[in-house]
């Protein structure tokens, strides 16, 4: 596969784990194993967009929406938006970091 393919795919799959972990290192520990075996001129930029997609994710991630509803007290109303919020957060910093990888594969290259 070519850098340029593996660059949102690994955003998107990073993106993934951090939401459902709520955490960046959950979300590391589970596809960062899977990307120290492609190929080594690539690897630390692909890490790279793991971390930061996972981190991203992580702030949208339904653990951290539920400690926020908690905290403030919300009505069930409310509780939807915030949740739908949550999660179109995290797939626009998904999306975002996808990009900035395709830049700097660009660059790189």
């Amino acid at each position: 596969m070519p850098d340029m393919a593996a660059a949102p795919l690994v955003a998107r799959l990073g993106g993934l784990s951090g939401y459902l972990t709520g955490s960046n290192v959950g979300g590391n520990a589970i596809f960062m194993p899977a990307i120290a075996l492609l190929p080594e001129s690539s690897r630390w930029l692909l890490a790279a967009l793991q971390n930061s997609a996972a981190g991203h994710a992580a702030l949208g991630s339904l653990s951290i929406v539920m400690l926020v509803l908690g905290l403030a007290r919300t009505r069930p109303e409310e509780e939807g938006q915030l949740v739908r919020f949550g999660f179109s957060l995290a797939c626009l910093n998904t999306g975002l970091v996808a990009m900035a990888g395709l830049v700097l594969f660009a660059i790189q290259h």
